[in-house]
């Protein structure tokens, strides 16, 4: 189905975005550019390239501080029900080491 590109755009700079006709050219650039380096790519200030991936992997991304991390990657097509959300926390948890259980219920004591 392609690639998907997450990108980083700070509210702070969207009257910058608006005004700058060249912004489409540029964001374009810099996908192609992240593509090479698998690095996050500034675009311009406030506009961040994060990361790409084909459409049919699932891409964790945490976004905050003003920049964006991405923490793993999921193999397989999801349209992120609750099923596949669980199924990605446990991919990474198990990426770094964990095993995710269920919580066990606690018994009332009266």
């Amino acid at each position: 189905m392609g690639y998907n590109s997450t990108v980083v755009i700070l509210n702070d700079v969207l009257s910058d975005l608006r005004n700058n006709p060249r912004f489409g050219e540029k964001l374009a650039d810099a996908i192609a550019e992240q593509h090479m380096t698998g690095k996050p790519f500034d675009v311009q200030n406030g506009v961040i390239v994060v990361e790409q991936h084909h459409a049919d992997e699932t891409a964790v991304v945490a976004v905050g501080g003003n920049c964006g991390t991405k923490l793993g990657m999921v193999g397989g097509y999801t349209h992120h029900t609750p099923e596949d959300k669980l199924r990605i926390v446990k991919s990474l948890a198990n990426d770094l080491g964990f095993n995710l259980s269920k919580q066990r219920k606690k018994k009332w004591r009266g």
